[in-house]
């Protein structure tokens, strides 16, 4: 398994016997090392996510991910890998079904009274009358690796973008040594192309220029956080803070504190009366 490489592909023709043994074992020991892979994982990542470990792994590159997000789906289908090896994906999710009640108006009206006084024992801590940023003089966004942001925002809306401050922050060559990320030895896109490749459009341009001079024909994909969630975490902490008071956070937890209270009280002497 460590010396697997390559994504599993069948022969082109007539498959005979020794080509589907083959063909065969080379699917186990794919799946046996996504398997591995997921043993060192505390959460769950998505088919894409998938691919984005297996390169790390040096398993694929990025111009095989619409392959190895093919086989992975067919894996699953084929009981090779477990259904649950990937997060749910709730972009097909169905809505608006119908859900029945099984209980009769008597049984339903008792479980509102029971549910309404069993709920106040915590209904304040969902109380939210203000916002954190109120006593902030920003407010801060993240986004993770789309520069078309302001696209997003409409002028047609009455905003406009005079104050707005894009904060870049990310992976650079300490971070990465000092959390021993894996370096991807070649600049493959996701379209498949290669931008050590003179022939490709962007090959010349002087930030892919300075890239090959400074770090050579390799790369380091954000993703390869998943390994690193902790670090990441900080890695956003440390950018938010740049913006945000340290005691921020403290400082809004006592203030809702206080006003959830209030409210719990309220709602203890309201039951009390009888109007809950």
């Amino acid at each position: 398994m460590a010396g697997m490489t390559g994504l599993p592909r069948r022969n082109r023709g007539r498959q005979n016997g020794a080509a589907i043994e083959a063909y065969q074992a080379e699917l186990r020991a794919f799946c046996d090392r996504i398997l591995e892979i997921k043993s060192r994982l505390d959460f769950q990542v998505g088919t894409r996510g998938w691919c984005y470990l297996l390169e790390g792994d040096h398993i694929i590159t990025k111009g095989e991910f619409d392959d190895a997000e093919r086989l992975i789906t067919q894996c699953r289908k084929d009981g090779l890998l477990p259904l649950d090896i990937c997060s749910e994906d709730d972009k097909r999710k169905v809505d608006g079904l119908e859900a029945l009640d099984d209980r009769d108006i008597d049984e339903e009206a008792g479980s509102v009274v029971d549910h309404v006084r069993s709920y106040a024992d915590y209904a304040h801590l969902n109380y939210t009358p203000f916002s954190f940023w109120d006593d902030l003089n920003v407010y801060v966004e993240i986004a993770v690796e789309k520069s078309d942001l302001k696209s997003l925002f409409a002028r047609a809306v009455g905003w406009c973008p005079d104050n707005l401050i894009i904060d870049r922050f990310g992976l650079n060559k300490d971070f990465i040594d000092a959390h021993r990320l894996t370096w991807i030895d070649n600049l493959i896109t996701g379209s498949g192309k290669n931008l050590t490749d003179k022939t490709h459009p962007d090959h010349f341009k002087s930030y892919v220029q300075d890239y090959l001079k400074a770090f050579g024909a390799q790369k380091v994909e954000a993703n390869a956080l998943v390994a690193r969630s902790e670090a990441g975490g900080q890695l956003c902490e440390q950018a938010i803070l740049r913006w945000v008071p340290e005691d921020a956070v403290g400082n809004y937890r006592a203030s809702l504190a206080e006003v959830r209270e209030e409210l719990r009280r309220a709602i203890v002497a309201q039951l009390a009366e009888g109007r809950g």
